[in-house]
């Protein structure tokens, strides 16, 4: 053999036993604390406890789950920035209510870049909702509801509703007014007693669609809502300021590479279980969706990117 190529051949094998393993994957040194930015019972804390069940079960590891509510997720992020990067930390909110604040706070709590991303595990449909009896089937027969009455009043739990009322009133002419509500109970129990002609949800719309009691006029999200298939989405409807609620998780900022990649490989495999899926679709009616680290920081960056369009374009 070539002495150069034989020199060549023990060198790199030497080289190839010298490295660590790439295969080699990190092991928490203790109880993981998965800490979800809203209270018990609701859906980002079903999800949190189902993916915390299946990671105990599948990696051995102890994961303790905490509730710590507040602000749409704003507090749980707030605290989860000022914890060590050491894997041991991570938190679940959804981008809706964590992008707003940063765009509208001055100062912000934290800023997006504030942490390492981890994965989605649902994205939701926000959508505009009226009385399936209603004679309008869409935001154009909504706001010629509006002209022909003098205005229109629409249910809102939130500064998006608010301020998507603003633009649509300035961009037709049409007086759509908000009226507040506390949640999405509120926002239904106006709609079915005829107190108001539309109302912004998130979930509870979908047990009355089956027969009829209630009818989507848009989806704010990117696609279809799945239970309306030919509504046209908001931006399709000439609107484009797309919101889109999804369930993520994060740690703070600066996690090793290696603990990174093996708790994203768990939430990885956690969400897209069977059981995981199936609970979530049958429960929460939404279908698991895991965009990976990358995918999660570029839809929650680019979610705020569409926020800061709409403030604009309300003002």
């Amino acid at each position: 053999m070539n002495f150069r190529l034989a020199a060549a051949a023990i060198f790199a094998s030497a080289a190839l036993l010298a490295a660590p393993s790439a295969q080699a994957e990190w092991k928490p040194s203790g109880p993981i604390n998965l800490t979800i930015g809203f209270g018990p019972g609701g859906s980002t804390d079903t999800m949190g406890r189902l993916i915390a069940a299946n990671i105990e079960k599948t990696k051995g590891w102890t994961i303790v789950v905490k509730n710590k509510g507040g602000g749409g997720g704003v507090v749980m992020l707030r605290g989860l920035k000022q914890k060590k990067p050491d894997g041991h930390n991570i938190g679940m909110a959804v981008s809706t209510g964590v992008v707003l604040a940063v765009a509208t706070r001055k100062p912000a709590p934290f800023q997006l870049n504030s942490f390492d991303y981890l994965a989605t595990v649902a994205t939701g449909h926000l959508v505009i909702v009226t009385q399936g009896s209603r004679p309008y089937n869409d935001i154009a027969g909504l706001i010629a509801f509006a002209k022909k009455n003098g205005g229109a009043a629409v249910a809102s739990n939130g500064l998006t509703g608010n301020m998507l009322l603003k633009v649509l009133s300035k961009t037709s002419g049409a007086n759509l007014r908000a009226v507040p509500t506390k949640g999405g109970g509120q926002v239904m129990k106006q709609l079915l007693g005829g107190h108001v002609a539309a109302g912004f949800d998130g979930g509870r719309h979908m047990r009355y669609m089956k027969d009829g009691t209630i009818k989507v006029l848009a989806t704010l999200s990117r696609s279809r809502h799945p239970l309306a298939m030919k509504q046209k989405t908001l931006r399709e409807q000439g609107f484009n300021y797309p919101v889109e609620p999804t369930w993520f998780a994060a740690a703070p900022k600066g996690l090793p590479a290696d603990v990174k990649a093996t708790l994203a490989k768990a939430f990885d495999d956690a969400i897209n279980s069977d059981d995981v899926k199936k609970i979530v679709a049958k429960r929460l009616r939404l279908e698991v969706r895991n965009l990976g680290p990358e995918g999660t920081g570029k839809l929650i960056n680019e979610g705020l990117g569409s926020l800061n369009n709409l403030i604009a374009a309300s003002k």
